[in-house]
């Protein structure tokens, strides 16, 4: 993964890009869907970033360990999580193979903008994943009109270093690199924007499910979601 230097500069800032009840609405969907699909058990955060989730993951019993390419990200982390932390790319993990029970990559996939490194990416994600474990991928959907305006004014969204990924490539990306069709389901999920007041929340969670059941709205959902069973 190249080093973004950026996350460096911003990393103090990072969890104010977004209003924190917003966040906090993210952070409960998350959760939610981990819970649904992995009860219990260790999980990998890839690109933890400061460490939001993986502490929510920690303090409800999940055995967490995170890695980030930005020392200013993970010096944040450290702070929230007390440890089991790494500075890595994403390409080339520092663990052995078969050693985490889901492996999972939250609003990463953007960053890698070269078609190989994402397949990289994925490939170490599938490696340090257990027998009959998940890898799961949440990343943005290019079909959401929202994204362009919002990533043009996030710090984290930096100019030339993001690309949103389609989610056929990204299906192609998993193919390519051994993952059967059938061991893939993909999920549409969020709508809530950064712009919705803590007042109107009760709307916009309504209109989010809403979103997420109808099928022909679901597509233009704020993200997608790859659910992948590792057969072996």
């Amino acid at each position: 993964m190249p080093h973004y230097t950026h996350f460096d500069d911003i990393a103090t800032e990072y969890d104010q890009t977004i209003p924190s009840h917003v966040n906090a609405h993210y952070l409960r969907k998350r959760i939610a869907f981990i819970e649904r699909n992995l009860p219990s058990g260790s999980i990998l955060d890839v690109g933890c970033g400061t460490g939001l989730l993986l502490n929510e993951l920690r303090t409800i019993g999940y055995g967490g360990f995170g890695i980030d390419f930005s020392l200013g990200m993970l010096k944040i982390a450290h702070r929230r999580t007390k440890g089991n932390l790494a500075l890595s790319t994403s390409e080339e993990l520092p663990f052995k193979s078969a050693m985490f029970d889901a492996v999972i990559s939250i609003a990463c996939f953007h960053h890698l903008i070269d078609p190989e490194l994402m397949k990289s990416t994925i490939r170490e994600m599938v490696r340090v994943a257990k027998p009959k474990g998940f890898v799961l991928i949440w990343d943005h959907n290019a079909t959401n009109p929202y994204w362009t305006f919002l990533m043009r004014r996030v710090p984290q969204d930096y100019k030339r270093d993001t690309r949103i990924l389609s989610r056929r490539e990204i299906v192609e990306g998993l193919i390519a690199c051994g993952i059967p069709s059938p061991a893939i389901s993909v999920h549409f999920l969020g709508f809530v924007p950064d712009f919705a007041p803590i007042w109107l929340m009760p709307f916009f969670r309504f209109l989010e499910r809403l979103i997420e059941r109808t099928h022909f709205l679901r597509r233009i959902a704020a993200h997608n979601v790859f659910l992948i069973r590792k057969e072996a």
